[in-house]
């Protein structure tokens, strides 16, 4: 299947990162990890709007009550009226900053850090102001998404080269039974979305594509190509969550006349429609 690539017109990414569409105001967010920076982008009407972070981000969320969560680099944020406000007690974080993470269908907040050693680990965050560890292990805790049972958390650890398997508990929000479900070899997995008849559509870093995964069958049933050698992540978008949004970083690529688009925000047209963004809360 050929997919149409369109080049959003938004400030290129240093590290473009966590695409989340809100469908009560129909914009994009995503982050630029390295730029420190919470990006908004009405695709409409083509306006962007940057909000720098005191941290690098890794990753965003929205809350019922119109709030927004920022996972920083020591810790889960609340962010209401350009104000960050830690969520959750002090506490030493495991990694040396947050990375990837989403809103449960539980209504919790889950997301992971990073550590050179593989000492970071996943954590849950309850709408009480608990911050919960889950695993430990962690590297690159990078893409997650759950099924629409909500039986099931897929998850990528970049530096394990897969997309596993988890048993999610929706009530008491904890994971359990690890399998893989796609092995991607000498390719690295980087942030993922689902669609509505669960594949996944996981950004494989430093390979220019986004690869599409059938969990239940181990795989791989197309790919999108992108001119971007760093692709980093993807969420369904758009008024009918029928497009699919892909970021890609920068940093490291300025100046290489192979990968001018570095950095871009790119869209493309779906036959198929993705889920709506769980609230916290």
């Amino acid at each position: 299947m050929n997919f149409q690539l369109t080049i959003e017109k938004t400030a290129k990414a240093l590290l473009g990162e966590g695409p989340l569409w809100d469908d009560r105001e129909n914009v994009l967010y995503f982050v630029d990890i390295e730029g420190q920076s919470i990006r908004k982008y009405d695709p409409v009407g083509g306006q962007e709007w940057v909000l720098p972070t005191p941290q690098r981000v890794g990753t965003i969320g929205l809350c019922k009550d119109g709030r927004m969560l920022a996972a920083l680099e020591d810790g889960i944020y609340f962010l209401s009226q350009n104000e960050f406000i830690l969520a959750h007690d002090p506490c030493p974080i495991e990694g040396f900053r947050f990375n990837d993470g989403k809103v449960g269908p539980d209504g919790r907040f889950y997301a992971g850090t990073m550590s050179q050693t593989g000492e970071g680990a996943f954590y849950r965050l309850d709408p009480d102001r608990t911050l919960t560890r889950l695993f430990g292990g962690v590297s690159t805790s990078n893409g997650l998404d759950w099924s629409s049972d909500a039986k099931t958390l897929y998850y990528n650890d970049t530096h394990d080269q897969r997309t596993d398997a988890f048993d999610f508990d929706v009530k008491r929000g904890t994971v359990s039974n690890r399998r893989t479900v796609y092995d991607y070899s000498d390719e690295r997995p980087d942030g993922m979305c689902i669609d509505e008849h669960g594949n996944l559509y996981v950004a494989l870093w430093g390979s220019n594509k986004v690869s599409i995964i059938d969990p239940n069958t181990h795989k791989a049933v197309g790919e999108i190509k992108t001119p971007a050698l760093q692709t980093s992540c993807t969420t369904f978008g758009g008024s009918d969550l029928g497009t699919l949004y892909i970021t890609s970083a920068c940093v490291g690529r300025l100046g290489d006349a192979k990968d001018i688009l570095a950095g871009s925000l790119f869209s493309v047209k779906m036959s198929v429609k993705g889920v709506k963004a769980n609230l916290f809360g």
